[in-house]
């Protein structure tokens, strides 16, 4: 480990915890780095980086291991795919165990979303005839192919009602590079992520004036339930009595419209 340290120039100031941690796992040689051309500086690298790139090896590990439950899948691959800059999305990879198996984007959704938190459930599902190798025999990535429509878990379609869910679906649609969305369409099942939720919410606060947080968007993400909570949002506003002398308003206009009821 200290021969390939030597490769690299000293670590800029990360803190005292954080190089109390980097030192425990990495001993630093006694003189001095020195760094070699084309050759990354652990220091542009950084202890934080690597940590984050191990979680993220040992999250895809645990989603495959978990898709290989299900019964009718035989293997399975769960890779991060940017085909459009600045939207990177989990996608899932599988071959089934028989030809005959009814395989869907929901029912894998759904059997993953019952253990896994949401940001571990991957947006789209592919099946393969095989997963395509390099002629060494490992994984060809590139070669996984882009996810289509129907790799995307999604209920039958069913129209948005009133202003507000056509409003949203309309933002969830441009946003997610869809033709449309229905009212029981749930955000992440169709793609959606944290970065393109922000998307969303500043959309929505740019054409409802709502500030609605990301975690509204996390405990809500069916589009009519999440429709539900921006129409009561401003009543949040009012405290009890406030609302009593609302009720008392709207009660005595409903009364001068209709006296005989």
């Amino acid at each position: 480990m200290q021969s390939t340290l030597l490769r690299f120039a000293p670590m800029r100031k990360i803190g005292p915890l954080g190089l109390a941690i980097f030192h425990s796992l990495f001993p630093p040689p006694p003189k001095q780095l020195t760094y070699k051309p084309g050759i990354p500086n652990i220091g542009e690298i950084g202890p934080r980086q690597m940590l984050e790139d191990l979680v993220f090896r040992i999250e895809m590990g645990a989603i495959e291991s978990r898709l290989i439950q299900y019964p009718e899948v035989r293997e399975a691959v769960v890779i991060a795919r940017e085909d459009t800059p600045g939207d990177k999305r989990l996608v899932a990879y599988y071959t089934a165990s028989t030809t005959q198996a009814a395989l869907d984007a929901e029912r894998l959704r759904s059997h993953l979303s019952a253990s896994l938190p949401e940001y571990m459930v991957p947006a789209a599902y592919v099946r393969l005839e095989s997963l395509p190798l390099t002629p060494n025999g490992k994984l060809d990535r590139k070669a996984l192919p882009a996810p289509e429509a129907d790799a995307y878990a999604s209920r039958g379609y069913v129209p948005p009602l009133g202003e507000i869910e056509t409003k949203l679906a309309a933002i969830w649609a441009e946003v997610l590079k869809l033709d449309r969305v229905g009212r029981y369409d749930n955000f992440f099942s169709l793609g959606g992520n944290s970065l393109l939720a922000v998307r969303v919410l500043t959309r929505l606060r740019q054409e409802l004036s709502v500030e609605v947080a990301i975690r509204d968007l996390f405990a809500y993400p069916v589009l009519a339930s999440l429709a539900k909570q921006i129409i009561v949002m401003p009543l949040e506003e009012f405290n009890s009595k406030d609302l009593e002398h609302l009720m008392q308003f709207v009660y005595g206009v409903c009364r001068k419209q209709n006296p005989t009821s």
